[in-house]
């Protein structure tokens, strides 16, 4: 997991702070899985669990939404 996250496969961050690629799903989170592109740009596949306890994410849980 730990070299995952070392070769950036995994990133956490917010999706208005992304400007090197396009999330390719609708899922609300935090987490990606980011995979190169031909291109030169990203992909980023969000995850509705954290990587590192496998529990899920609810951000209505978390107070984010109403």
């Amino acid at each position: 997991m730990l070299q995952g996250q070392n070769d950036e496969l995994m990133v956490f961050l917010d999706k208005s702070m992304m400007a090197d690629g396009r999330i390719m799903n609708e899922v609300d989170s935090e987490y990606y899985l980011r995979i190169n592109r031909s291109d030169g740009s990203y992909a980023y596949y969000a995850i509705a669990y954290c990587p590192f306890c496998g529990r899920p994410i609810s951000s209505a849980v978390q107070g984010f939404r109403g």
